[in-house]
This record gives structure tokens, sequence and C-alpha cells, in this order.
């Protein structure tokens, strides 16, 4: 069983003009979602699960994000030059959970045209946004309970392989799991009424 690890970035290339959304002219994230998890991903506030899972599978967030809609953002890698998937974890389902990052330069590769239009590279890219956000659905465990972006997940007793290819399909917890902060420094410093500090860990 081949494995291709998705990652948590900490920040895009730099030099690069990238351009994020969740709907525009040539993706409707949506729709990806729902073609990725199906019904299950339409429950209201599993978004706030899906919080959970990647903080244990990929630690804490490094990008900044919406304080009032979102608890967090990360950026997930792909398999494309130039595109990342970005998981908005909120009080939503699935469904509205995710957006498109992509370079100006991979999306002028894309037809002029609004969404009815399509060429070789931009299905290849929509596919890929559907396999990560399936990755999504790999297990990680806490202690002996397996979840995945959808929940708690019984899918241990359902896996149709051989131990050692369970072992490689499921995720290892981040190095920083069971941490409420990373192990760094980190400075409070969105008020004047809350002084810089860091944390004494």
């Amino acid at each position: 069983m081949t494995i291709n690890n998705v990652i948590s970035i900490s920040a895009f290339p730099k030099g690069e003009q990238i351009r994020g959304y969740a709907g525009g002219m040539h993706f409707d994230m949506r729709e990806l979602a729902e073609l990725a998890f199906g019904k299950p991903g339409s429950e209201k506030g599993n978004g706030l699960t899906l919080f959970a899972y990647l903080w244990r599978r990929f630690g804490p967030p490094w990008f900044g994000c919406d304080d009032h809609k979102e608890l967090a953002v990360y950026i997930l890698t792909t398999q494309i030059d130039g595109l990342w998937l970005e998981a908005s974890c909120k009080a939503s389902s699935l469904h509205y959970c995710f957006r498109v990052c992509l370079t100006r330069s991979l999306e002028s590769e894309f037809p002029p045209g609004w969404r009815d239009e399509e060429n070789e590279i931009l299905v290849q890219c929509k596919a890929e946004l559907i396999r990560v956000m399936r990755d999504l659905l790999r297990p990680v465990n806490v202690r002996d309970v397996i979840i995945n972006a959808l929940g708690i997940s019984d899918e241990i007793f359902l896996f149709p392989g051989t131990e050692e290819e369970w072992d490689a399909y499921v995720c290892e917890p981040s190095q920083y799991a069971g941490y409420g902060l990373a192990m760094c420094k980190v400075e409070l410093d969105r008020s004047s009424d809350i002084p810089k500090k860091t944390p004494l860990y």
C-alpha cells in the first residue's frame, strides 16, 4: 500500500502570488466536499470535529484565520505544484469547511470561462483536491480510540488489509499532540491590554 502523505505547511512559497476562495470562477469547493464526504459530511457542526482531528494529526495550525468565523485554518499540500487545500475549522458542516489556494501561474493554465469550461489540468486539480479531502478520513488515534475528520471511527474493525497495511494507513499523531499550545514562543499581542509574554512551558 502506497500512502502519499499530506503535510500541513507554515508558509506559502516566497515570490508567488497566491489567491484562495471557496467559490469562484473555476472551483465550487462545497460541491467537491460533497463528492469527498457524501451525506456524512453534511452534519452541522462537524467542522468542529475537523479541528480536533487536524490538531491531533498535524499539530497546531500555523496560519492565522478569521477569529470571528473560524477556530483555525490549516493549509494542506497536494501533489500538484502551486495547489493547496485550505481546511477552515468552524461550526459548519464539512461541506462548507474548505477553500482552494493556488498560484496565479497555475490559475493561468485554466480556461478563461466560468465553471462549465474545463481542461485537463483543471480536472486534475479538482480530482486532487477531492483526494486530499478524502485523505482526512485516514484514521489517527487518541489512545485506543480511532478518529477521522467525521469523528469517532470503527474503521479498524472493517479494514480489509493486513495488520502491516493498517499500520501504514493509520496516521501518526503529531509531535505536538497533547499540548494546548505548541512548545514554542508565542507572543500575545492582539490587544494592548494583553502584555507580550512567552508561555512558561
